[in-house]
């Protein structure tokens, strides 16, 4: 069996027929599901060229203890990524963009004192700010113009820099930065299109996740499809103390990581075609970590609707005669750095 690979690859679907539910366990996924589905997906990303997906992340949280440091960083947003010519070996050629949208990011940074002080609060947030990325030509292109982005990065890079009045300067303008032949010919294809095959994704996904066993499987997955709405649902939940609390960890690496709890809900919707059309994610996953004999417990909680269209480049190049040298950006950071040691007249 093919660890992880077959958890993932169970849920890009065929084209369901019917009006039934089905429920299966792993060894029976494998037998009926797992050989069609691989195909039409390999087939599918195989030959084309063109993709976008779009992420609404309805709400993600990540939390964080470590030492006297609780942080919570809670987000929202819209992402969509898009990509053309993935195959191609002309850096003139190639097109990639990310795009945010109404996004949302907060950071609140509590700090234990000693037994009996009050704990120390921060908070900083980001609301509804938008931020974009291009390479195109092999060139970058990046805007943070966002009014809101903008003012927030402002005020807080100034408060933390104490230098209010050099940082507003260096912020202002159009937000529209260009950085010059960031990729070559002699970086490209990003992927081989003849190492795009079944043997090559299952042996990518295993080695990056060869942590969980074949034993595992029955008892962490569940799925089911139901025919009439053309779904697979796929469920990971993770109660069985042997799983939940062993130590994962590879041989010469200074850091362990012990899984404390999962629960985590995918649900795939195909198309006519028999490719996944959108996934819903819903879940969480927490762990503890020792590194150096730091301790730290992570907790991600979340849900996001991920949609995938293999027809088009749907996200639309922006006017490149708008954008700076990236001698206003480097002007920025040196900004930046000046104020972190500011000059105080003196050499003493």
């Amino acid at each position: 069996m093919k660890k992880i690979f077959t958890l993932l690859a169970c849920i890009l679907p065929l084209t369901a027929c019917g009006a039934n539910t089905e429920s299966f366990t792993p060894e029976e996924t494998v037998k009926k599901e797992l050989p069609a589905l691989v195909k039409t997906t390999v087939d599918t990303y195989g030959e084309s060229e063109c993709a976008t997906v779009v992420a609404d992340v309805k709400s993600f949280q990540v939390d964080v203890t470590y030492g006297d440091y609780v942080i919570s960083v809670p987000i929202s947003g819209k992402v969509t990524f898009g990509l053309r010519n993935m195959y191609t070996t002309d850096a003139s050629q190639l097109q990639v963009g990310m795009v945010f949208e109404n996004c949302n990011l907060a950071a609140n940074i509590k700090i234990n004192g000693e037994e009996g002080a009050e704990a120390e609060e921060h908070k900083y947030e980001f609301k509804d700010f938008s931020f974009a990325a291009y390479l195109s030509g092999g060139n970058a292109y990046i805007d943070i113009s966002n009014a809101s982005l903008m003012n927030s990065l402002t005020k807080y890079v100034a408060e933390l820099l104490k230098q209010e009045e050099s940082v507003a300067k260096a912020l202002l303008g159009s937000g529209k930065y260009r950085i010059d032949n960031v990729i070559t010919n002699d970086k490209l294809p990003l992927v081989k299109k003849e190492e795009v095959t079944e043997e090559n994704i299952a042996k990518g996904i295993n080695d990056a996740f060869g942590i969980v066993t074949d034993e595992d499987l029955a008892k962490i997955m569940s799925l089911v499809h139901d025919k009439g709405k053309n779904t697979y649902d796929l469920k990971f939940s993770v109660t069985d103390p042997a799983i939940v609390n062993r130590s994962y960890s590879k041989s010469g690496a200074n850091a362990d990581v012990t899984c404390e709890k999962v629960n985590v809900d995918v649900e795939a919707l195909t198309d006519d075609k028999g490719i996944f059309s959108s996934v819903t994610l819903k879940g969480e996953v927490g762990v503890k970590t020792n590194v150096k004999e730091e301790s730290a417990n992570v907790n991600l909680k979340g849900e996001a609707d991920l949609s995938l269209d293999l027809t088009k480049y749907a996200i639309t190049n922006p006017s490149f005669a708008e954008f700076k040298s990236p001698t206003v950006l480097i002007n920025f950071i040196m900004n930046l750095i000046k104020g972190l040691f500011p000059d105080t007249g003196s050499n003493e």
